[in-house]
């Protein structure tokens, strides 16, 4: 086997030397992440009453909860990074965890080990997805980009490649890239809100009002009517 430490060497210096602009330096690259932050932070607040609510909900949910948060933070680093294509991989896993969420919460499933295609099959069987409920167009979204997401892990289509080599070229900002990433990013944590809503409404009242209200001003009038005429 050939001596590699030169190569190595080379990657080590490559990874001390990394640095970039940050996009949000950029006024509109700002704009675009203080609308997509706003239903990320309310996710966040929910964290706090999920933790607060002890025993009045499923453990294992809060957990995938927990790890939905993760993806989205990796998410929004890699994407901030110029990272795209692993940026959306972190995505579709955040679709997974909230799908795992709602089966758990709901009392399909005991344990975290079901298939993503099982989890749909049975949150689509779901309250959740009944004809009358207020979230039902945010589950079948989610599970439609769920779908969308999946082409950069399985098609072999140039379009959905990343092809950053060799690794020096592996972070590259892309301002349509940046915008398309983002709007899919804003589109899901506002769903995953709603979802969150509907199932732990009751739960709000656990944290301070001001977080209340940071929520509940993320959410649409017609789904906090639905739920406060319950």
């Amino acid at each position: 086997m050939s001596n590699i430490d030169g190569y190595v060497t080379e990657v080590h210096n490559f990874i001390s030397s990394l640095s970039f602009e940050s996009p949000l330096s950029v006024s509109l690259n700002r704009k675009i992440y203080v609308g997509v932050y706003k239903y990320v932070h309310a996710l966040l607040l929910w964290r706090e009453a999920l933790n607060q609510a002890g025993s009045a909900v499923s453990a294992d949910a809060v957990l995938q909860f927990d790890e939905l948060l993760s993806d989205l933070a990796s998410t929004q680093v890699l994407a901030l990074g110029g990272l795209y294509k692993p940026a959306r991989m972190m995505m579709r896993s955040s679709v997974e965890n909230m799908l795992r969420v709602i089966a758990l919460e709901q009392g399909f499933v005991t344990s975290g080990a079901k298939f993503t295609f099982e989890l749909i099959t049975l949150v689509k069987a779901s309250a959740l997805a009944d004809a009358n409920s207020p979230v039902r167009s945010d589950l079948s979204s989610i599970v439609d980009s769920y779908s969308a997401l999946c082409v950069y892990t399985h098609a072999a289509s140039e379009e959905f490649l990343s092809l950053r080599v060799p690794m020096r070229t592996i972070s590259h900002f892309d301002q349509s890239e940046f915008e398309d990433l983002f709007s899919e990013m804003k589109n899901l944590a506002q769903r995953y809100n709603r979802l969150i809503y509907r199932m732990y409404h009751k739960e709000l009242a656990r944290i301070a009002p001001k977080s209340q209200d940071f929520i509940l001003d993320a959410l649409p009038k017609k789904l906090k009517g639905f739920v406060s005429a319950i």
